[in-house]
């Protein structure tokens, strides 16, 4: 937009200031997340320390079926691999599974994208297809899941 032939930086920076004036500080550990592989916790750790959320969003190399969050959260996002990435793999989908009957509370929104309709099914959750939509290439769905009692 800023190459637009109508663009005017003194607008800008004074809509920009307005809108960053009401940014409220994040509290330590309400955003956090986990994920067993080391190179993407290594990047998603130097994206934290680069946006200076370090200290703010809690992050551990750690495998979700065994991380405890510093909280138990009122939202999950789960990204898992799928397609190409690697095959669907019952031990991440149970490690899902027992991270969610543990760690969630039944009011807890659990949304998970994956081009893998079956691993909704076999989390034994009843899933809501929200949206589809094209990933890396592959063609992806996000389900908003409800927990079972």
């Amino acid at each position: 937009f800023m190459n637009m032939p109508t663009y005017d930086e003194s607008q800008w920076l004074e809509f920009k200031n307005k809108i960053d004036a009401k940014i409220e500080p994040l509290e330590a550990n309400k955003i956090c997340g986990s994920d067993k592989s080391t190179e993407v916790f290594k990047t998603c750790y130097r994206h934290l320390k680069a946006t200076n959320l370090r200290g703010i969003i809690s992050l551990e190399n750690q495998d979700v079926a065994t991380y405890h969050p510093p909280v138990k959260p009122d939202l999950i996002i789960c990204n898992p691999p799928y397609g190409k990435r690697l095959e669907l793999n019952k031990a991440i989908t149970f490690g899902i599974k027992q991270f969610i009957d543990r760690e969630c509370k039944s009011t807890t929104q659990v949304y998970i994208l994956t081009s893998e309709e079956s691993m909704i099914r076999e989390l034994g959750a009843e899933g809501e297809k929200i949206m589809s939509f094209k990933n890396g290439g592959l063609s992806v769905s996000l389900y908003r899941m409800r927990k079972q009692p």
